[in-house]
C-alpha cells in the first residue's frame, strides 16, 4: 500500500516509525514538518508567542496542536490556543471566529498559526480578515488562506510534488520490485513558502532578503 494524504501516520497508528514502511505500507507526508514551519516564521518574523485558533473535533489538527505543544516546549516559545465552540447538536460554531481572533490579538501574539484544519481553511476569508484587522500576521500549513485569502505566509507542500514524489515511490514498487516497507516516509525536500505581498505592505512587515529569493511572491490587487 503506498499513501499520500495521511499527515500523522505513526500517530494513527499505520506504522511504528517514519525511518521505514510497515508491513507493506509506506508513503509521502503531505504537510511539512512544523519543525521546518516554525524555522521559516522565525527566519521572517521571530517570535516568542504563537496563537492558534483550531476546530477541537477535528482528529488531524488535534494531532497537530499536540505537537506543536510539545514543539513550544522544547523550543520555549508561548503557545496560546482557543478551539471554535461546540454547539450542543455537536457542530463547530464558525460564527465565533472573529471573537476568537480577537481575543489572541489582545495577548500579543507575533503569529496566528492556521493549521491543516478544514473548517478555518473553508473559513480562511473570515480569520485572515480578522487577524489583518487586528493587525496580526497569519502563518499557514496549507496555501489558500495566504493565496485566496488575507493571510501573510504559508510554508507548504505542492499537492503536484507530493504526486510526483508519491508517482516515483509507486514505479519503484510495481515496476522496480522495490518492497515499500524498504522505503522511507518523507515528505518532498523542499518546502514550498508563499508570501502575500500586499499582506506584507499593510502590516508594515517586509519580507527578509533570504526568504524573498525562495518564497513564490502574489499581490492580489496588482
Amino acid at each position: 500500500s503506498l499513501f499520500m494524504m495521511v499527515p500523522y501516520p505513526v500517530d494513527m497508528g499505520l506504522m511504528p516509525g517514519l525511518a521505514y514502511g510497515a508491513d507493506g505500507i509506506t508513503g509521502t507526508l503531505p504537510l511539512v514538518s512544523l519543525e521546518q514551519q516554525m524555522a521559516v516564521a522565525r527566519a521572517y518574523r521571530p517570535f516568542d508567542t504563537l496563537a492558534v485558533v483550531h476546530n477541537p473535533l477535528d482528529p488531524v489538527m488535534a494531532i497537530a496542536l499536540r505537537r506543536l505543544r510539545e514543539l513550544a516546549g522544547r523550543q520555549a516559545f508561548n503557545l496560546v490556543a482557543e478551539p471554535v465552540p461546540v454547539a450542543p447538536d455537536g457542530t463547530p460554531q464558525p460564527e465565533a471566529l472573529p471573537d476568537l481572533v480577537d481575543g489572541l490579538a489582545r495577548l500579543y501574539p507575533q503569529w496566528l498559526y492556521l493549521g491543516p484544519d478544514p473548517l478555518l481553511d473553508d473559513h480562511r476569508d473570515v480569520v485572515t480578515a480578522a487577524a489583518a484587522d487586528r493587525g496580526l500576521p497569519v502563518l499557514s500549513a496549507l496555501d489558500g488562506p495566504v493565496r485566496s485569502a488575507r493571510g501573510l505566509m504559508a510554508v507548504y507542500h505542492r499537492p503536484e510534488t507530493v504526486g510526483r514524489l508519491t508517482a516515483a515511490r509507486a514505479e519503484a514498487i510495481l515496476w522496480r520490485g522495490v518492497r515499500p516497507e524498504s522505503l522511507p516516509v518523507t515528505g518532498p525536500a523542499r518546502p514550498s513558502i508563499l508570501i502575500n505581498m500586499a499582506q506584507a505592505r499593510r502590516l508594515d512587515l517586509a519580507p527578509p532578503l533570504n526568504l524573498l529569493t525562495r518564497a513564490e511572491l502574489i499581490d492580489p490587487g496588482q
